[in-house]
């Protein structure tokens, strides 16, 4: 077979149809696929314009795109086309090559009839698909808040009726009521969760955070629960671990909560540690692993790894044992995921279990200023012994100790203490302290305490109790005196220093109150003249907001619905409004959008159970300030009536912010009578003298520690002053950024350590660096430095701090003109 017979051959069968054209566009070649594809022999395809097999509303752009490649450069044309097969409509996908500059023109045709079909349908099908995930979204969002309005009421009407005088059997059912409807919320949040996880939806909300003190909160909150099973609970933080970072803080609590919660499921004798410990460090980026590790029943090997899977438990007995969705792992997974971490678990059967994730975390410069906590010198030598029989809990509260203290001891069990204790007090250095758990194998903390008290040569050695967090202690033995301070577990590092610190010093202990004291909020500082608008349909709703409220010292005007609330809002002076989202006649955003429009300025917060990310952004849309998501307790109003209702500010004075709508005390510019000194870098008059520097605050929230704040403000008006050039650098040059990343610091600083004036003239710089506004920010400037010249001056009447002032003082950056 010569060469050109073996071409011809494979044309032939190609699985395309090929096919030669002459100039006119008129068929001289066509291969057996062609001709099947078209349902024509040969002869009929053979010297027909090959443009009488395009559909006719298509033939005419075959034809000016033939014409078209022939009289130009061009030597190639492709296009998607109908053709006529077989007394049908086909699609094909046409390829027109010029050779030999038009002497040979050669074609292919591929049918992507079923192709097309196909994408068509897969094109329906996501459509529908996404319809279906958006009506289920619609759904759940509606579902969530039908459920989340009576269990709303539920939840606030037991927390009034615990508010009462109740017998203890009352108190029994109600508890039982509290646990099974937190038990209820938190199924739904994790399918809501669950649901967000499958359309995409789910986001984090990134924010600066006290990293240990989010997890020293979120064990508090939730080892009551191993408490009731008499589970030890340990908390192990490393000293390594940075403690301001920017993360999600509401994601991360969920999801040591769901591991933590799984734990105690599994788990009925023994222990849960929860040990927080460094990774890696690379500049600002830090990585930490939590681990949560009980004495549970453990996990078959086979069955790791289903764990992480949705609605999967490790046998199908389970659920009915123990409860559950098994939503939660899942859920904890993709958290985990979306920050860019690792999760995973490791398990003994029979042994326990170690759930573990790693997760980086961005440090935040500009921080509030840590202070390492100091031990008084005449402490540090004192011999301290830690009785414990949790070999785990002895280990940790030993190790936070032997950061500060010299000499610390353990025993397992109130005898070994007992002999440990009277060997030493014949010795040189005999224990000063000792630690004791309630809990003791062979005698409670109670009966050490008595043994101790009873035995002269130890009995005036000060004593801690430590006490499961929630469990009483009995207040007609805390009357006898034997303890010297009491301490709740798990230990925290921070509080355990305190308290020993204090037992060693003989300070007394302040009163302490119990669980469900602590349990109980502690209203805002209210001022007579506050007035509330809360706007609800809901009659049991209406009555359990306004009790709420006037239990908190404020009084609450009610609406039935948006119209109502639109026309009160109007005619009255109110200071609040908080504002349901479904109403009747007018709903929340309606309402809220019509009072804006009206020149409202007061701020509006939103009122919801619809918990989902596109309800708050349109709650914002409509100008309201913040979200309070029900159901809610008289503690979540707090921070509300806090944050908006600042104390001093009464009076129906509107609260503006950088985007015009109400805000907090702290977003406030200068006020009016003051606006010409900032302009002049001179302060108001009428400013109070703790408002340039509150001293005693200050040392007190340095731990009563009065020579660390003389050194901490040393440090602080040092690296303010040399932010000064840097500040002047990036007014003259437009950058933002830079601007408002040095005033956020002088203000951070300032708030921290009571110098209220300059961390507010701060603030209103930082505010102008956001909005890009030269002669705002210039003024601001100009009442920054004037309010650190203020305070250098005042500080120079302070004899703790006169002898550093005229050093600062000659600094030459207190020559910086605006």
């Amino acid at each position: 077979m010569d060469q050109g017979t073996g071409f011809q051959s494979v044309f032939e069968n190609f699985p395309i149809g090929v096919f030669v054209l002459d100039a006119s566009g008129a068929v001289t070649f066509a291969n057996h696929y062609l001709c099947k594809r078209l349902g024509k022999r040969l002869p009929e395809v053979l010297g027909a314009p090959f443009s009488s097999f395009i559909y006719p509303s298509d033939r005419f752009a075959f034809v000016s795109r033939f014409r078209e490649a022939g009289s130009s450069q061009n030597n190639r044309f492709d296009m998607i086309c109908r053709y006529v097969r077989s007394q049908k409509e086909g699609l094909a996908s046409l390829v027109i090559t010029y050779l030999n500059e038009g002497a040979l023109i050669f074609g292919t045709l591929e049918d992507i009839t079923r192709r097309k079909n196909e994408e068509t349908q897969l094109q329906r099908a996501k459509v529908a698909a996404e319809k279906m995930a958006q009506a289920k979204s619609a759904f759940l969002a509606n579902a969530s808040h039908e459920i989340r309005t009576p269990m709303h009421t539920i939840i606030g009407m037991t927390d009034l009726l615990f508010d009462t005088r109740l017998d203890l059997e009352q108190k029994e059912y109600l508890t039982q009521i509290r646990y099974s409807v937190d038990v209820l919320l938190g199924l739904i949040n994790n399918i809501l969760d669950f649901s967000k996880i499958e359309s995409g939806k789910l986001s984090l909300e990134i924010i600066d955070c006290d990293f240990t003190s989010l997890i020293s909160d979120v064990v508090d909150m939730i080892s009551l629960l191993a408490h009731k099973k008499n589970l030890e609970v340990i908390l192990d933080i490393s000293r390594e671990i940075p403690r301001w970072v920017r993360t999600d803080p509401t994601r991360i609590r969920q999801v040591i909560i769901n591991l933590f919660n799984n734990a105690v499921k599994f788990t009925s004798e023994g222990e849960i540690l929860i040990r927080v410990t460094p990774v890696y460090e690379i500049g600002i980026l830090h990585s930490v692993k939590v681990e949560i590790i009980d004495s549970g029943i453990g996990i078959p090997a086979g069955k790791l790894d289903q764990l992480f899977e949705a609605f999967t438990q490790v046998e199908s007995s389970t659920s009915r044992k123990y409860g559950g969705t098994g939503l939660g792992l899942s859920i904890s997974k993709s958290i985990i995921q979306m920050m860019n971490g690792i999760i995973d678990v490791k398990s003994v059967p029979g042994k326990g279990s170690t759930f573990w994730f790693v997760i980086p975390l961005e440090l935040v410069n500009d921080s509030p200023v840590d202070v390492e906590a100091v031990v008084d010198d005449s402490l540090v030598s004192k011999r301290i012994l830690v009785v414990d029989d949790n070999e785990s809990a002895r280990k940790v509260i030993c190790g936070l100790l032997t950061n500060y203290f010299s000499m610390v001891e353990e025993a397992s069990s109130g005898t070994q203490a007992l002999e440990m204790l009277g060997q030493a007090s014949f010795a040189p250095d005999p224990f000063s302290l000792a630690l004791v758990d309630l809990h003791l194998p062979d005698m409670d903390g109670w009966q050490l305490a008595s043994e101790i008290k009873n035995n002269p040569p130890i009995k005036y050695m000060p004593l801690i109790l430590m006490t499961p967090l929630g469990s009483s202690t009995e207040a007609k033995m805390k009357q006898l005196g034997w303890f010297a301070h009491y301490l709740n577990k798990p230990v925290k590092a921070a509080e355990l220093l305190d308290c020993v610190a204090g037992a060693l010093s003989g300070e007394a202990p302040e009163e302490e109150q119990t669980a469900e004291q602590d349990a109980k909020p502690r209203p805002p500082a209210s001022r007579p003249g506050w007035k509330i608008l809360v706007a609800e349909d809901h009659p049991v709703n209406q009555q359990l907001f306004r009790t709420i409220l006037e239990k908190l010292g404020y009084p609450a005007v009610l609406a039935d619905n948006g119209r109502q609330a639109l026309e009160k809002a109007a005619a009255g002076n109110f200071d609040l409004v908080f504002m349901d989202m479904q109403m009747p006649e007018m709903n929340g955003l309606e309402a809220a959008k019509s009072l804006r429009d009206m020149g409202y300025t007061m701020p509006i917060i939103a009122v919801t159970a619809n918990v989902m990310k596109k309800e708050r952004d349109q709650c914002f849309a409509a100008g309201m300030n913040d979200f309070l998501a029900k159901p809610f307790r008289a503690k979540d109003l707090i921070p509300v009536l806090e944050k908006w209702l600042p104390a001093g500010a009464a009076g129906g004075k509107p609260v503006t912010r950088r985007d015009g709508a109400a805000g907090s005390q702290e977003d406030r510019g200068p006020s009016a009578e003051g606006a010409e000194a900032v302009k002049s870098g001179e302060a108001p008059a009428a400013r109070q003298e703790d408002e340039v520097f509150d001293f005693p605050a200050a040392v007190e929230t340095f731990m009563n520690k009065k020579d660390i704040v003389v050194n901490v403000m040393r440090q602080y008006l040092e690296k303010t002053g040399s932010r000064f050039a840097a500040i002047k650098k990036a007014l003259d040059e437009g950058q933002w950024d830079s601007l408002r990343a040095e005033s956020h610091a002088i203000k951070g600083g300032g708030w921290n350590l009571r110098t209220k004036a300059l961390g507010d003239a701060a603030a209103r710089l930082e505010n102008a660096a956001r909005n890009r506004d030269a002669l705002a920010a210039e003024a601001a400037f100009a009442g920054v430095l004037g309010e650190y010249k203020r305070l250098s001056a005042y500080l120079e009447t302070i004899p703790e701090f006169a002898p550093y002032m005229s050093a600062i003082n000659a600094r030459e950056y207190l020559s910086i003109k605006t």
